[in-house]
């Protein structure tokens, strides 16, 4: 199967994007132990599910199909609200006019970005808000995400 999690970390540090793999129960750690900075984005890509949807000639497993959440957020805003803060007292409206708006473009551009040029097909994609979110507030866009791919080497 292939290495999903280098394909999608490699891309966000192509992008200069902070990078976190493991489960949303662990995220505040995770998040808490970075720097965030004004326009800083984050990613975030939860466990794997890998399922088998091809057997072939002698018990080969010959394609996978992975389900996995990416999350896409920013504490900062970084254009004309100038470095607005993610924080409780803003209503959804300002959330998603100061940064959720262009975070989903941000989540379709990434995951387009992460799987051009390689030979894993997208088949499902499902975008959700996510607000405050961790001890820091962020507001995420969540996208569900289905992919098909051969086996490949382990």
């Amino acid at each position: 199967m292939q290495d999903i999690v280098s394909i999608f970390s490699e891309a966000a540090e192509t992008l200069e994007y902070k990078f976190i793999y493991g489960a949303k129960a662990f995220l505040n750690y995770d998040v808490g132990d970075e720097q965030l900075t004004e326009g800083q984005i984050l990613i975030a890509l939860f466990p794997l599910i890998d399922q088998a949807t091809e057997i072939v000639h002698g018990g080969r497993i010959g394609k996978f199909e992975t389900s996995t959440t990416v999350w896409i957020g920013r504490k900062f805003d970084h254009d004309q609200y100038g470095g607005t803060v993610s924080e409780l007292d803003e209503t959804n409206k300002q959330k998603y006019d100061r940064r959720l708006y262009e975070l989903k473009g941000l989540v379709m551009d990434y995951i387009e970005t992460t799987l051009c040029g390689t030979d894993i097909e997208l088949t499902s994609f499902r975008m959700s808000e996510y607000l405050n979110q961790t001890n820091e507030n962020i507001d995420f866009i969540g996208c569900d995400i289905r992919l098909r791919h051969e086996r490949g080497y382990v």
